[in-house]
């Protein structure tokens, strides 16, 4: 029997065959774990030719690079331009810095986009053209009024008042600012009740500020009890006088009164979350008021 006919005969043996493939497999197997991860598949994108800012908390202060390599969206590996251009591939998109820097996203613990959008240059007018909308289907009756006094903001509500009908509610609001707090700290219930006697009123300063008249204390306190809701003022007797401080404020607005329609809210909240990405913001940490 020739040597070739041995090493078929032997080959084409079954276990012998599979004895084989297994030593193969194995041997593949082997080879692959020894390879690093980020060879294994080419990266998405590579950034080269800049000055990366790694951020390790274990090389202080700062670990400068020149190229990342990123892939399914995560970071596959940092480091100088001729190893990272090394995991791109045909497909990899290659973009040359040109000695520019990257930081990684930054991370922002406190901020309020959703109240931001709603001030948005973009949608402002027409979010809140909706709300006074859905606030007058829902006997709410909005109004602007002037913040530059005491006296002003009491002779506006007035004005509005008179041509409300009695038991409807009535609603305004302003921005924060340290002026408008020094007015509403100037007024009490009593004040709001000689110019709005007839309806609930309610007078907010971005959600922390703001005033009811008595008979929106009476519907505050058929809602909560007699405790009534913590950031609600009270004089030196304990009897509440119409001013609201924290939280009281933001339960009014967000369980008394309709809600913006998400409809009106979703393109506002869209483009505001857009350009705080552009601006590298890729985690926020909010509350929804």
């Amino acid at each position: 029997m020739t040597n070739r006919k041995c090493l078929a005969h032997i080959v084409c043996k079954p276990w012998m065959m599979g004895l084989l493939l297994a030593f193969c497999s194995c041997f593949l197997v082997s080879q692959a774990q020894e390879l690093p991860p980020e060879v294994l598949r080419y990266a998405d994108t590579v950034l080269y030719n800049g000055q990366v800012l790694t951020m390790d908390q274990d090389r202080p202060p700062i670990n400068v690079v020149q190229a990342v390599a990123v892939r399914e969206g995560r970071i596959l590996a940092v480091g100088e331009n001729d190893r990272i251009l090394g995991m791109a591939g045909p497909a990899t998109l290659k973009v040359d810095l040109d000695g520019k820097a990257v930081l990684p996203g930054f991370v922002d613990t406190h901020s309020h986009p959703n109240s931001y959008a709603l001030f948005h240059r973009d949608f402002a007018r027409q979010v809140n053209e909706a709300y006074v909308q859905t606030l007058r289907e829902n006997d709410v009756w909005y109004t602007n009024a002037r913040w530059d006094s005491k006296e002003t903001l009491l002779a506006d509500l007035k004005t509005f008042a008179e041509a409300v009908p009695p038991g409807k509610w009535i609603y305004t609001r302003m921005g924060i600012d340290e002026s408008i707090y020094e007015i509403l700290n100037q007024i009490t219930r009593y004040d709001l009740d000689q110019v709005v006697p007839d309806n609930p009123l309610f007078v907010t300063a971005g959600g922390v500020w703001g005033l009811v008249n008595t008979r929106m204390l009476e519907v505050v306190r058929d809602n909560y009890g007699e405790k009534l809701l913590p950031g609600i003022v009270r004089d030196d007797q304990g009897i509440p006088n119409g001013q609201l401080l924290g939280s009281a404020g933001e339960v009014i607005d967000a369980e008394l009164l309709p809600q913006r329609r998400p409809e009106t809210l979703v393109p506002a909240f869209k483009s505001e979350l857009e350009e705080w990405v552009a601006l590298g913001v890729t985690t926020l940490s909010t509350r929804l008021a």
